[in-house]
C-alpha cells in the first residue's frame, strides 16, 4: 500500500492511496467516521428552562455541538476505573446559565476542563426573550459514531482514481466532449483534444464526455486499486489523530480475526 497526501487545508485533506481494494478503502472510511471516539454532551440536567424550546430539543441541540477532544486525558466510560459511575477521567461537566433578551451561543457553556470547549463558539443554541432564562448542567462523555452521529469526528469519502483515454485517430475534433465535461478537464490544443492533467483528479467519472462522443474516441473509467480519499474533520480531533486512531483500530480488529482463525 502507498499513501500520499495531496493537500491539506484546515480541517480538510485529500490522500492518494494505491494498491488496495475497495473493501479496504471502505473499512478505512467507516473506521474514521464510526470507530474513533470523541467527546459529546450525552446527559443534560435542566433545572430551569423558560425559553420557547422544549427540554428535549434543547438537550438534542447541545449534544450536536462539537467539543474539542483530548483522547489522552479521558477514558471510555466502560474502560474507566470508576466502572462507568462517572468521574473526571471519563466525563466533563459543562454548565450554562443565561438570561434574556438575547441569543445563547455555544461559547456560553462553561467547562470544568479548559481543554474541552466548543469547537465553533458561535453556534446558536436558543434565543431568549425578556424575562426568559435557562440553567442547566451537561455531561460530556466519549463515544463512537456508530452509537450516535454526535460522536462522529468527521466525514470521509473515497472514489476511484480516474483515467481518461482519448483515441486521437478516431477523434474527428468535433469538441463535443470538451463542451460536455462539467469539470473542464478536457482541452483543445493544436486541433487535438487532451486531458488537463492538473484537473484530472477532479473527474468524478460522470462520463458525460464519453456519452457526447459519437465516434467512441474517448473512454473514461476508474482504477480499481487506486483511490482518492477525502476526509473532513468536524474539529474535535485533527485529521492526523483521526487517521492514526482509525488505522490502529483496524489493525487491532485484523489481529483479533486472525487470532480467532477467521482467515
Amino acid at each position: 500500500m502507498r499513501v500520499k497526501k495531496l493537500w491539506e487545508k484546515g480541517n480538510e485533506a485529500t490522500f492518494l492511496i494505491e494498491n488496495v481494494s475497495p473493501a479496504f478503502m471502505n473499512s478505512i472510511r467507516r473506521s474514521c467516521m464510526s470507530e474513533v471516539p470523541v467527546l459529546a454532551i450525552d446527559e443534560v440536567h435542566i433545572s430551569k428552562n423558560k425559553s420557547a424550546m422544549y427540554d428535549e430539543v434543547l438537550a438534542h441541540r447541545l449534544g450536536l455541538i462539537p467539543l474539542k477532544t483530548d483522547l489522552k486525558s479521558y477514558n471510555l466510560r466502560e474502560e474507566c476505573t470508576c466502572k462507568g459511575k462517572g468521574c473526571s477521567k471519563c466525563q466533563v461537566v459543562l454548565t450554562l446559565k443565561a438570561k434574556g433578551p438575547g441569543m445563547v451561543y455555544a461559547k456560553d457553556l462553561k467547562s470544568t476542563d479548559p481543554e474541552v470547549y466548543p469547537v465553533y463558539p458561535e453556534i446558536p443554541i436558543v434565543k431568549l426573550l425578556e424575562g426568559q432564562e435557562i440553567e442547566l448542567e451537561a455531561i460530556a462523555r466519549l463515544g463512537f459514531g456508530k452509537e450516535h452521529v454526535k460522536f462522529s469526528p468527521c466525514i470521509a469519502t473515497y472514489r476511484y482514481y480516474p483515467v481518461v483515454e482519448i483515441n486521437q485517430r478516431a477523434c474527428n475534433k468535433c469538441k463535443a466532449c470538451v463542451e460536455a465535461c462539467p469539470k473542464e478537464i478536457l482541452v483543445e490544443k493544436d486541433g487535438k483534444v487532451f486531458v488537463d492533467e492538473s484537473k484530472l483528479m477532479e473527474c468524478d467519472l460522470c462520463k458525460a464526455c464519453e456519452d457526447a462522443c459519437e465516434q467512441g474516441a474517448i473512454k473514461v473509467y476508474g482504477l480499481e486499486n487506486k483511490f482518492i480519499f477525502y476526509i473532513e474533520s468536524w474539529g474535535q480531533l485533527s485529521i492526523e489523530e483521526i487517521m492514526r486512531y482509525a488505522v490502529k483500530n483496524l489493525v487491532k480488529k485484523f489481529r483479533e480475526f486472525k487470532k480467532a482463525g477467521k482467515f
